[in-house]
């Protein structure tokens, strides 16, 4: 993500659905590494197209310039942060600038200033005092624990993990070349009456630290290079172009393999459990995506066989994510030389563009201005059981939705045609014309030098593309644009959203006055 404005090292950027959702279209999304909101989660609803609620992470003293040829002064990051499954545990890793060199990592700024980054783990617990609905001024989590420098005060955190029941975490250094397992605890009663969790506080505490063995303890560990199984029990960690697969309990280092996809380190793993298949890794690198089992020889299994989806001539592999409802992998591929970004879908059973091992149903759209940062997809994965063989006993897939964070600062929406469901033996064949582009609001995000792109982004071009479809389509057309903001009216037509606020009419406003004259009388 490079350097922002004030000079320091850019926020992360991520887009995910709150996994408190039931991640449906009026789910929330949570976006972190904005630049204008720095040390901030956000929760934005897009169906309203307004925010809905912040997390203040790292809380600091806005400070402006006390003289024009000054740099601003660094601002706090959110260089990690992970939720549980449930949504109810939420781990994050921050980095405080300050004035003191002495404190923390050394960094300068660019007029060769020096400062100190302190780096602080904080654990919260969801805030039971929030509604469903949520409360104003109310913070959604509650902190329940942290540490200051928890990898010692010269060392940064590369990585963060967290497993699905919220129990145990995990951070990487690359600079102390060690990772650390974190444990959570009820212990007695103590502390704030604010940490009381049935009767009893939360607390963390360090399980272990491991030193990452010799020849891997020289290659770097991302963001997302950490990832537990789904009962926890195995703990995945990336190094370079290599994925270590360690036993969570004992710290015993079970197996290694290596992904390469030419010279790119890799840069995110993660377990996924796509259909009838438990723990597969999820592996993806600029170079290419992978999707394999941690047991098997190579990777295969008797029911799974492995794949690998390497980027084509000329693109990078810039965002990646597991459609749980449509058992598919979505991949973000971004175009340098022509600056544009293509997101396409990937069979999970065959590895092949697609859905369901049918390549003639290739789901993709291109053409997107910038680099996809962030995507991520709506849904949630259905149970399903191996005794259900009769297609008409399992319900209707719903329609296929994914959000995209461009570094534009565009919050895309991207949804399909109901076609996609009336597929026959034969196969139904789909241009990328069937998926629909919902623009969004505009973000700002770090890393965007075009002046240009400050200003929202028109949407005559989606208008005029909306009103090509046919009116066989309108019923369909509607659903996909009411989820973002946009509205179809009865005879077809459709109109672009607007961050404008609509005019009233006269008879509302004469009835709003009348009731507010006849209130005061009576009072």
């Amino acid at each position: 993500d490079g350097l922002d404005g004030s000079g320091n090292a850019g926020n992360r950027l991520s887009l995910e659905i709150d996994p408190r959702s039931d991640a449906n279209k009026n789910s929330q999304l949570i976006i972190s590494g904005m630049a204008q909101a720095p040390g901030y989660i956000h929760w934005f609803n897009p169906s309203r197209e307004r925010l809905a609620s912040t997390l203040e992470v790292a809380p600091f003293n806005r400070i402006s310039r006390t003289e024009p040829d000054e740099l601003p002064p660094p601002t706090p990051t959110i260089t990690c942060h992970a939720f549980s499954k449930n949504g109810d545990n939420l781990v994050t890793i921050d980095e405080y600038p300050t004035e003191n060199p002495s404190l923390g990592v050394l960094e300068k700024q660019k007029n060769g200033e020096e400062y100190g980054v302190i780096s602080t783990i904080r654990f919260w617990s969801w805030n039971d005092s929030v509604s469903a609905e949520g409360k104003e001024g109310v913070p959604l989590y509650k902190q329940v624990a942290s540490m200051t420098f928890p990898h010692g005060p010269k060392h940064r955190i590369s990585a963060l993990g967290i497993s699905r029941d919220g129990s145990i975490a995990c951070t990487v250094s690359h600079s102390e070349k060690v990772f650390r397992v974190w444990e959570k605890r009820k212990g007695p009663l103590r502390g704030l009456d604010s940490l009381l969790l049935n009767g009893q506080a939360p607390s963390w505490t360090c399980r272990y630290k491991v030193t990452v063995p010799a020849g891997l303890s020289n290659q770097p560990t991302k963001e997302d290079g950490v990832s537990f199984s789904e009962d926890g029990s195995i703990l995945a960690i990336s190094f370079g172009q290599s994925v270590t697969l360690w036993d969570s309990n004992g710290a015993r280092l079970l197996t290694s393999f290596k992904q390469c996809f030419g010279e790119t380190d890799i840069e995110l793993v993660r377990f996924v459990n796509p259909g009838l298949h438990q723990d597969l890794l999820l592996v993806q690198s600029c170079g290419g995506v992978s999707l394999r089992s941690p047991y098997g020889k190579c990777g295969s299994t008797a029911s799974f066989t492995a794949w690998e989806f390497p980027a084509p001539a000329g693109s990078i592999v810039t965002a990646v994510d597991m459609v749980d409802t449509h058992a598919c992998v979505t991949i973000s591929l971004f175009s340098p030389t022509r600056n544009k970004s293509q997101i396409i879908l990937v069979d999970v059973a065959t590895g092949k563009e697609g859905i369901n091992g049918d390549e003639s149903n290739v789901k993709s759209v291109g053409g997107i201005d910038g680099c996809v940062r962030a995507i991520c997809a709506l849904g949630k994965r259905q149970e399903q059981s191996n005794w259900e063989t009769d297609g008409n006993t399992k319900s209707a897939k719903p329609l296929l939705a994914l959000y995209a964070l461009s570094s534009t600062g565009e919050l895309l929406l991207f949804t399909e045609k109901s076609e996609m469901h009336q597929r026959t033996a034969t196969g139904t064949t789909l241009e990328s014309s069937d998926i629909y582009q919902s623009a969004g609001p505009r973000l700002d995000m770090i890393g965007t030098n075009d002046g240009s792109a400050q200003k929202r982004k028109r949407t005559q071009e989606l208008f005029d593309t909306a009103m090509q479809f046919e009116e066989s389509t309108v019923a369909t057309k509607k659903m996909a644009l009411d989820i973002f903001g946009l509205s179809a009216s009865e005879n077809g037509t459709t109109r672009p959203s607007t961050a404008e606020l609509p005019s009233l009419s006269g008879n509302f406003v004469k009835a709003f006055v009348g009731r507010n004259l006849a209130r005061n009388s009576a009072e």
